[in-house]
């Protein structure tokens, strides 16, 4: 990253100042200054094989803390990031995980921080953060990243994303999107790595770190069982199927096709479509898809109390739908073929599908 650095720039000027002032010292002073002049040429390597963290940017709130700059963490500090968003399923997934290594590492330097960066616009709301943090027992600092600039310093392709940095500010491991239990395996191992590094560096007795235990789910073991399907003009053209496509702004009559393919959402009634989202204006309308997965997950909302009626072939259910919320609308035993239809007569607005 050339952007800026949390000190890259200050500490290789004060690493070769130090090389070449060390020298002239007497011996007495040399061990004074002989901890400065290990970092500084620590630092110097590690600035030719890693870029350096970047600093926040444009935070909107802090939760779970005071105010903090990230340049504050680092230095006795490992420091993991971790991306996400209110409706990301996979990101909801991780908080297993983060918590267990929030609870058995921390004591040990790890700071966790939450940067929630919101996919929708309705995901801007403090409140519904704040109450998904306090339902997933979330205890590390999470912060409000509103208008994307911490994501796009980070050049952030996908969530979930993680991003590990060591005790002297440099980015050491990346992992974005949606993985598995072998991506959750891989950053423990990371992370304990850096624990391992910072105790050395700080003089700590270094401790032996053995993994957490937590029971994860079997679906996710699988490494493909998670898609998101976008239904919203700047986001889904290559999710929704129907021919006539996605046009903002207009209504479209759609009709269901003979042959739907495989995890393609098809709309049928008359549907507007927005740029995040696609919106029943016709008396009647459904959504239908064909997918194999285990669970199918709605992200949708209405400007009342709505009902939405889900059919999956063998068993019909109806879930109630107002504030814009992610809901679970259908769950089986295992990976099969099935249909999967989506029924309401209300102003209902739908974002995603989410399939794991």
């Amino acid at each position: 990253m050339h952007r800026r650095s949390l000190r890259l720039g200050v500490v290789v000027l004060i690493a070769l100042f130090s090389l070449l002032v060390v020298e002239k010292f007497s011996p007495r002073d040399n061990n004074i200054f002989s901890d400065e002049r290990i970092r500084a040429e620590r630092v110097l390597n590690k600035s030719q094989i890693y870029p350096s963290g970047v600093e926040l940017q444009g935070i909107s709130n802090f939760l779970n803390s005071d105010s903090f700059t990230l340049s504050s963490l680092v230095n006795r500090n490992v420091v993991l990031l971790h991306f996400w968003s209110y409706s990301c399923a996979s990101c909801r997934r991780d908080f297993m995980m983060l918590n267990a290594w929030n609870k058995k590492y921390f004591p040990e330097g790890l700071i966790i921080l939450g940067v929630h960066t919101p996919e929708f616009s309705f995901e801007r709301s403090k409140d519904l953060i704040k109450e998904i943090v306090a339902s997933r027992g979330i205890k590390y600092p999470v912060v409000l990243d509103d208008d994307e600039r911490t994501w796009n310093i980070y050049n952030v392709k996908a969530r979930p994303g993680f991003f590990l940095i060591d005790v002297d500010g440099f980015l050491r491991y990346t992992a974005e999107g949606s993985g598995s239990y072998d991506s959750y395996d891989i950053m423990e191992s990371k992370i304990q790595e850096l624990l391992s590094e910072r105790s050395e560096i700080l003089g700590l007795d270094v401790i032996n770190l053995t993994r957490v235990q937590v029971s994860i789910p079997e679906l996710f073991l699988d490494r493909n069982s998670h898609k998101e399907l976008y239904v919203g003009s700047e986001y889904g053209r290559h999710d929704f199927g129907n021919p006539q496509g996605l046009r903002q702004g207009f209504t479209i009559n759609y009709s269901l096709p003979l042959n739907p393919a495989h995890d393609k959402v098809y709309a049928d009634g008359a549907w507007l479509s927005n740029a995040d989202n696609i919106e029943l204006v016709g008396s009647e309308g459904k959504l239908f898809l064909r997918t194999s997965a285990k669970k199918v997950y709605i992200t949708a909302s209405s400007s009342d109390n709505s009902t939405i009626e889900i059919f999956d072939g063998v068993l019909s259910k109806k879930i109630n739908v107002k504030a814009p919320i992610l809901q679970e609308i259908a769950s089986f035993e295992n990976y099969a073929f099935r249909e999967i239809t989506i029924s309401t007569k209300d102003d209902v607005r739908v974002y995603k599908l989410t399939l794991e």
